[in-house]
């Protein structure tokens, strides 16, 4: 089923999932983008790649749902699960998506137009193909 997430991890999705209405009529709803928007503010922004992991642990994929990659998207994280993402159904990838991460490979960027500033900033990204970029925000490398 994917990861198995610490105690403390747990504690700040329960607190996260269960403590804010806002929060449970969003996924409720499966307005992922409202999720991403309220996640940075109520755990933290280091911690909003708890909520991409549990999406995609219970088989939803954020970026397939959204049609772009959100900021702080697996920031944070050195979690092998995650050391590739298929980025086919984005068209831009938002500040810090994989920021501080231990992202190895994106693969499907040809739909890639915007790469914000700071989106694979201090990552380990070593394999991407960005053929169709337009704009390159500040030190998105």
């Amino acid at each position: 089923m994917g990861k198995i997430f610490n105690p403390t991890q747990k504690k700040i999705l329960q607190h996260f999932l269960t403590n804010f209405p806002e929060v449970i009529d969003a996924v409720n709803r499966r307005d992922f983008q409202k999720v991403y928007s309220i996640a940075p503010r109520i755990i933290n922004k280091s911690n909003t790649y708890l909520v991409s992991e549990l999406l995609m642990q219970y088989g939803i994929n954020p970026i397939e749902k959204l049609g772009y990659v959100p900021s702080y998207f697996l920031s944070h994280t050195i979690n092998e699960t995650f050391s590739k993402v298929d980025l086919s159904a984005a068209s831009r990838i938002a500040p810090a998506a994989f920021a501080e991460s231990g992202i190895k490979e994106v693969i499907g960027g040809d739909n890639i137009r915007l790469i914000d500033g700071r989106a694979f900033y201090d990552s380990t990204l070593t394999i991407a193909n960005f053929k169709n970029v337009d704009n390159l925000g500040e030190e998105a490398f």
